[in-house]
């Protein structure tokens, strides 16, 4: 899998912003936290950025646009605290018209 750099981030986030009214969230928030929203191509960069230098590996977002119809709403999951750390819930968005978007970042561990 190729990696993308951070010009390829940037033009990404520009292109998911340049139609007005999207949501932009994380896919699946971080265990036991409320799920991340980004209301810029700006946030959305940062968030990458910080990610990867956290040796993370990807980017995972949902996206969705009002013209798409719908719905788009985080929903709590429980986690099997026995099989997850003794964590117990973490976020995932879901809805009708969301669009997954999946940045496959250069600089984390899970690099091919």
């Amino acid at each position: 899998m190729v990696a993308i750099s951070e010009a390829g981030i940037a033009a990404m986030a520009e292109a998911i912003f340049a139609k007005p009214g999207a949501a932009v969230a994380e896919a699946y928030s971080a265990p036991e936290r409320e799920t991340l929203h980004f209301h810029s191509a700006t946030e959305l960069c940062a968030y990458a950025a910080r990610l990867e230098a956290q040796g993370a590996s990807h980017v995972l977002l949902a996206v969705h646009y009002p013209d798409t119809g719908g719905h788009f709403s985080p929903r709590r999951i429980a986690l099997d605290p026995a099989k997850c750390c003794g964590l117990t819930y973490r976020y995932v968005c879901k809805g009708w018209g969301v669009i997954r978007v999946y940045l496959h970042l250069s600089g984390g561990k899970g690099q091919s």
